[in-house]
């Protein structure tokens, strides 16, 4: 299905004609895209290009404390170990309390983990700051949400600097370069638009543009398309094929088997710790 095709549903005013197109597009959806690349295969630990992005070495994260019953903490990672390479484009997959949402916030550098080691781009993050930790978020992981999470007063343009701001970065070059990220993702012309006047897949693409402003290492999106249709939900994922054909590395993290399929690799996890980790073959 063509971007004009996926366009038409937009267009359609009668529910029967939507729900036509919609249909094609689901039928579009559901390919399956697995049997596309060619098969499955496990995981190699060892990246062609020298140390990987990411390191985590058995890792946990533990909540709570024992009571004077002697009630156990909630264990939420077991000893996780994982490699992310540089330039790879993985999903994260799990149920509800699998631990796949704390497994996020740990890669993300929201949260810290109870033991083991993370390292991000060859440091440790147990001897950041919080100041420090605060400067990766904001230089060298892009984030974006299920919730969109855009300022409601703002317009696009400024959404995408708002990290640019955070950073220092003067006006003139916060406006230039947040222009040229919306026009990577295809919104330049809605720039002046505030979040209330566009679609949700326009909305997310603001988000993905925010994201993208600072060139980050790492794009991590968490459940991007949650909130979307079937027709927006794959114009979210061709563009981010489009952002992972650029070099870039993404981990997005989902349950839904459909979005996980436009990954080259797929980890799930399950009761904290990580139970399958493959690739999906071109």
């Amino acid at each position: 299905m063509e971007r004009e095709e996926l366009k038409e549903l937009e267009e359609m005013e009668g529910p029967a004609e939507r729900a036509e197109v919609e249909e094609r597009a689901k039928e579009l959806f559901c390919t399956n895209r697995v049997a596309a690349h060619g098969g499955v295969h496990s995981h190699s630990n060892e990246c062609r290009d020298g140390e990987p992005l990411i390191s985590l070495n058995n890792i946990t994260k533990n909540y709570g404390a024992r009571d004077a019953e002697g009630s156990a903490v909630v264990l939420a990672l077991k000893g996780v170990n994982l490699q992310i390479c540089r330039g790879e484009y993985v999903a994260v997959m799990g149920s509800s309390g699998s631990g796949k949402s704390t497994l996020m916030n740990i890669l993300g550098s929201l949260d810290l983990p109870s033991g083991g080691s993370y390292l991000f781009n060859g440091k440790d993050l147990k001897d950041f700051s919080e100041r420090e930790l605060a400067r990766l978020r904001n230089r060298e992981i892009g984030f974006v949400f299920q919730s969109f999470n855009l300022l409601a007063g703002s317009n696009a343009l400024d959404n995408v600097a708002l990290p640019l701001v955070y950073a220092g970065v003067p006006l003139k070059e916060r406006r230039e370069r947040a222009l040229e990220a919306l026009r990577e993702v295809g919104l330049e012309g809605r720039a002046y638009h505030r979040p209330a006047q566009m679609s949700g897949g326009e909305r997310q693409r603001v988000a993905i543009a925010r994201a993208l402003i600072n060139k980050p290492l790492l794009i991590l999106a968490d459940e991007p398309t949650g909130n979307l249709d079937t027709a927006n939900s794959i114009e979210i994922m061709r563009l981010f094929e489009k952002i992972h054909l650029s070099g870039r590395t993404l981990i997005v993290v989902t349950h839904e088997e459909e979005i996980a399929a436009f990954a080259e690799r797929i980890i799930r996890v399950r009761d904290g710790i990580i139970v399958e980790d493959k690739i999906l073959a071109k």
